[in-house]
């Protein structure tokens, strides 16, 4: 489906949900690195485009499909919409993850698909290893810095006070002081920030409910992998969530993440050794799409363009010997490019792909 299709799904499921509604949907495509499919900061910028200014609404509604992002957009964002709004909604046919969720927990009504999912919103954090921009990065989850400590405490009990600095110590040779500094700072942003995205929506949350989401969103899932339920988003965190099939939409807001879906090929991992060999030429550029924010007014979406080259094989070298009688030149010319055309297609298979390049840009349809 093209954009005609999705512009007019778009057009019913404003008529449906009586709002004005903005889509923010990145790719869920496995195996494509986060700068094409996350949620960052630069989205922003292009969700103001879509927002005239002074332009006001009684019902600002948006279409969220995110695995997450950067942890410095969610709050930004619901205040960009909040500030044209009366009442927001967010529309979730599927995933809303991480900082995806913490947008959604500052709405005033959460339109979910059968499918929809939220998860917890402990932020993962990376450090490199060394001091050069080659360095390994290693990954550190906020909670699990929290998780050890706490299991040191639990197996220590009263003898943590002498000996668990021996923990903290072997922690610290891990993780450097500053970055634990860091950690703490991050893990106490996120509780701040599930605090205050509650305290912007129209439902009024006692201090056991907002500390019930707080809770199940750091850690009583025990796994930032967890995938919260429609259900569970009802019965655990009791958010103010609406069934898209009490209003009747289930089936369109699926069909407009299918469109979505079918334009970031979703379905299919990506895979860049198989990209290399199907080209025609090495190296080879690669186009992925990995973000659109889109409505009645205008559609912009962020396309990732790869540069791969295929490396590994021996440099092959031949002498051709003089020809008696001579060959036309032009023909001796065309047998030697038809020898190396299939010289390369048979040696192809044992090219290693690698990514020499990568750029990002935002276009306008």
């Amino acid at each position: 489906m093209g954009k005609s299709e999705r512009q007019t799904k778009i057009q019913e499921l404003e008529k449906a949900l009586e709002a004005k509604v903005i889509c923010f949907v990145t790719s869920d495509r496995p195996n494509i690195e986060p700068a094409a499919s996350f949620m960052s900061r630069d989205c922003l910028k292009m969700l103001e485009r879509h927002l005239p200014i002074g332009e006001q609404y009684d019902t600002l509604a948006l279409f969220l499909v995110s695995h997450g992002g950067d942890v410095d957009v969610p709050w930004p964002l619901v205040n960009l919409l909040r500030a044209q709004c009366k009442k927001l909604q967010v529309a979730i046919p599927y995933h809303c993850h991480s900082a995806a969720t913490q947008f959604a927990i500052g709405c005033d009504e959460i339109i979910a698909g059968p499918r929809a999912t939220l998860s917890p919103t402990d932020p993962t954090m990376n450090f490199r290893t060394g001091p050069d921009e080659s360095s390994p990065v290693m990954q550190v989850g906020v909670e699990d810095v929290n998780a050890f400590v706490e299991f040191v405490k639990n197996t220590l009990n009263k003898e943590f006070a002498s000996h668990g600095h021996e923990a903290l110590n072997k922690l610290m040779d891990r993780v450097k002081p500053e970055q634990l500094g860091s950690i703490n700072r991050t893990y106490l942003r996120s509780k701040l920030l599930i605090a205050k995205m509650l305290g912007l929506t129209s439902k009024k949350y006692s201090k056991e409910e907002r500390d019930k989401v707080e809770s199940h969103l750091t850690t009583a899932y025990c796994a930032h992998a967890h995938f919260i339920s429609r259900n569970e988003m009802i019965e655990d965190l009791a958010l103010p969530v609406v069934p898209a099939e009490k209003l009747g939409i289930d089936s369109l807001m699926w069909s407009l993440y299918e469109d979505y879906a079918a334009e970031f090929n979703s379905r299919e991992p990506y895979d860049m050794q198989r990209e290399l060999h199907s080209a025609t030429q090495n190296p080879t550029s690669v186009r992925l799409v990995g973000k659109y924010i889109e409505s009645t007014s205008r559609t912009d979406k962020y396309v990732q363009t790869l540069t791969l080259q295929g490396a590994g094989l021996p440099n092959i070298n031949f002498t051709i010997p003089v020809l008696n009688p001579p060959v036309d030149p032009a023909v001796f010319q065309q047998l030697i490019q038809h020898l190396m055309t299939e010289l390369n297609n048979q040696l192809r298979p044992f090219l290693v792909a690698k990514k020499i390049a990568s750029f990002g840009e935002w276009q306008t349809e």
